[in-house]
């Protein structure tokens, strides 16, 4: 099975900022510890929509 790599849509790009400019956001009023935990979860959590769109699953069966 091969995967077919597309462009992100305007809209994809956008989620992923507004992502990221949230995570700035809430590190800046977080503890050093919990900001670090933010981070990498945020982080991952934009990774994953990244690659569900650049790479799509086909729905059913």
């Amino acid at each position: 099975m091969t995967k077919k790599e597309r462009e992100l849509t305007g809209g994809e790009v956008a989620v992923a900022i507004l992502i990221l400019l949230f995570s700035l956001v809430v590190l800046g009023n977080a503890t050093e510890v919990c900001r670090i935990v933010i981070a990498l979860v945020m982080m991952i959590g934009d990774l994953v929509l990244v690659y569900q769109a650049k790479y799509p699953t086909k729905k059913g069966g």
